[in-house]
């Protein structure tokens, strides 16, 4: 990563930017994940992930949806790996609205940190959130 990106955090070596890496060719993979009440989608978050190593993924559009006019507020995180969590990202625009997030990426400044999975979570703002989720693995490494 750049070191002029600007890094937004960095937690046990991995550090969250707004800026995307640029080094290898990414291998691309498509998300998408959705809250569900009755049948019908209330919250959906979805876009692709450019693997550009076992260390660094970056996100160039996610596209939050709230798709339910209920009154309450969505939002998405990433977690890698199951124990960094990036911040909430909130769409509170209301009734079928959309909001785009650009230039979301992360990496590992350390050789021995990979990346081995992505999981998007998706949320309902309620008393209890109502949350739906799903792991994205990194190409580059084998699933374990």
């Amino acid at each position: 990563m750049s070191k002029t990106a600007a890094v937004l955090f960095t937690v046990a070596g991995v550090s969250l930017s707004m800026a995307p890496p640029a080094d290898a060719a990414p291998i691309t993979r498509s998300f998408s994940v959705a809250v569900y009440n009755a049948g019908q989608a209330r919250a959906h978050v979805d876009g692709i992930i450019n693997w550009t190593g076992p260390q660094t993924y970056s996100i160039p559009h996610a596209f939050l949806r709230d798709t339910s006019c209920d009154g309450h507020t969505v939002h998405f995180r990433l977690v890698m790996n199951g124990k960094w969590k990036g911040p909430e990202r909130e769409n509170r625009d209301g009734c079928n609205t959309t909001k785009i997030f650009s230039r979301i990426s992360a990496s590992s400044e350390e050789q021995m940190f990979y990346i081995r999975y992505v999981e998007v979570q998706v949320c309902r703002n309620e008393l209890r959130d109502t949350c739906a989720a799903k792991r994205y693995w990194n190409p580059h490494l084998s699933e374990s």
